[in-house]
């Protein structure tokens, strides 16, 4: 009897245990504000940042409907950062999934400088806060286990 392997390629998706998650949230919200700016069309961290939080969802087979691949942590940082976006409009899991389906779908087509600026200030305030709740929940993560480790 043989078994067939499939091989999926690695996919990155957005989560609150990513260590680099905080540095790549603020060099796109550099990136950001250098286009606002009009000193550069390059967003290789605004595209990588776009894909993970893409790669977060998946469409129900039938119904084009998303879901989320999140852990709580995750949600959290996601909330966070959408709430500093300036966003007041989620108040359930679907209005979070659909804003953030919204942001990559921005995040993915800010490249021109001519985009509207409110909206490139609106993605920037995305990626501080995400940037932002990353760093803090890794800063939570440590002290965490520096005073399980006191009791060891």
């Amino acid at each position: 009897m043989s078994t067939v392997t499939e091989s999926r390629p690695k996919v990155s998706r957005l989560s609150a245990t990513d260590p680099n998650l905080a540095f790549l949230a603020s060099r796109a919200a550099i990136e950001l504000d250098r286009i606002r700016q009009g000193k550069t069309t390059a967003t290789d961290a605004v595209g990588e940042l776009a894909e993970r939080l893409r790669n977060s969802t998946e469409q129900i087979a039938g119904t084009g409907e998303p879901i989320a691949l999140w852990d709580p942590a995750t949600i959290s940082l996601i909330h966070n950062a959408i709430e500093a976006k300036g966003s007041t409009s989620v108040t359930t899991m679907d209005d979070l999934l659909r804003e953030a389906v919204q942001i990559a779908e921005q995040l993915e087509s800010t490249t021109d400088p001519s985009n509207n600026v409110n909206d490139i200030d609106r993605l920037r305030s995305f990626c501080i806060g995400l940037a932002n709740s990353a760093i803090a929940h890794e800063r939570f993560q440590i002290e965490s286990f520096s005073e399980k480790s006191q009791w060891s």
